[in-house]
């Protein structure tokens, strides 16, 4: 493994807890590919579009979540082409708005590489509590 390649997945996942922050759905779902999908960590709904992605985080970041990445065994990138990579691992939420609550879950993320506007885009995400 490249270092480059756990460099862009984390770049990538930090870019992510970044626009949670602004609390700002737009901000957010702007990460997402048009045609991504997402599987809500506390939404039982697959998300299969940009807009029905903003209209999952329009409620989420009510909660005003902080992500922190869990580094330990369970995080891996695989590259799967130039353009794809899989970043799979834990991450901790501090959902401020809800009495500090924290929820650990465990992530998929696919990134693909959007060469017409030169940047990487999240085409899939998976987020399911840790048991």
């Amino acid at each position: 493994m490249i270092t480059t390649e756990i460099q862009v997945a984390k770049e990538q996942l930090q870019k992510w807890g970044n626009a949670l922050l602004t609390q700002n759905s737009d901000t957010v779902s702007q990460l997402y590919a048009e045609d991504a999908t997402l599987k809500p960590t506390l939404d039982p709904e697959h998300k299969q579009n940009r807009a029905a992605i903003k209209g999952y985080f329009d409620s989420f970041l009510q909660k005003g979540p902080q992500c922190k990445l869990l580094e330990d065994a369970n995080l891996r990138v695989r590259v799967l082409s130039e353009q794809l990579i899989l970043f799979t691992g834990k991450y901790e939420f501090t959902l401020t708005q809800q009495n500090n609550d924290v929820v650990i879950a465990d992530f998929v993320f696919l990134y693909q590489f959007n060469s017409n506007q030169n940047k990487w885009e999240i085409i899939k995400h998976s987020s399911s509590l840790s048991l």
